[in-house]
């Protein structure tokens, strides 16, 4: 996409007044277009035959077809979807589902102006968001868990706390003053030893494992 041209976003929730809201503070603020909405996850495989967006903006509990099994079917429709949940749902076990499916952002719909804003901006671009809250809900939801971190090299973690900041793996080899190459073989390795599939899951795992500060 030309950085010129303005992001195109699919709204999904099953409240209109939300929808009407959220629609006016993304156009309002210039954060992007709202191309279609949708009051539930049928509504968006639908929609999908019909546009492209960079973004879907999703609530998680709907009417016939939740966030959930709409983020599913949606990522196995086209595989590049860039999902970012916005729901009012606290609970840990969400995150977990939602990521399995290939969500890779969640924030809270009492989420102000400017984090509304990185969260689109990011999950855009393919790059995972978490708002601090759900992070801080995960923390306190794994007081039991330990870090293992004999398990990964002290560049694993530093590796992984720059995936956890957004940094592509170039990114990463500038960082170091290594080739990219080095860094995939580490990310495969990271991926292998944490078994996530993905950065929003890594991003999980490093939370509860308590590499990343919040």
């Amino acid at each position: 996409m030309d950085s010129t041209e303005k992001l195109k976003i699919i709204l999904v929730d099953d409240h209109r007044i939300f929808r009407k809201g959220i629609k006016s503070l993304i156009e309002n603020e210039d954060i992007g277009e709202v191309i279609a909405e949708a009051e539930n996850g049928k509504e968006l495989l639908n929609l999908l035959d019909r546009f492209k967006p960079d973004l879907i903006l999703m609530d998680i509990a709907m009417p016939d077809m939740n966030g959930i099994e709409a983020s599913r079917r949606a990522i196995a429709k086209s595989p590049k979807l860039n999902i970012l949940i916005c729901s009012s749902f606290s609970d840990i076990q969400y995150y977990h589902a939602l990521v399995d499916a290939g969500a890779k952002g969640f924030i809270v719909k009492n989420v102000d102006i400017a984090e509304l804003e990185t969260a689109i901006k990011k999950v855009a671009k393919g790059k995972s968001y978490f708002s601090n809250e759900i992070l801080m809900n995960l923390v306190e939801n794994s007081a039991n868990e330990s870090a293992d971190s004999k398990d990964f090299t002290e560049r694993e973690i530093t590796i992984m706390k720059l995936i956890c900041k957004g940094c592509s793996s170039q990114d990463i080899a500038d960082k170091l003053h290594v080739c990219s190459d080095t860094v995939k073989s580490h990310r495969r390795n990271i991926a292998t030893k944490s078994n996530t599939h993905n950065t929003a899951e890594l991003v999980l795992f490093c939370v509860r494992q308590r590499f990343i500060d919040l």
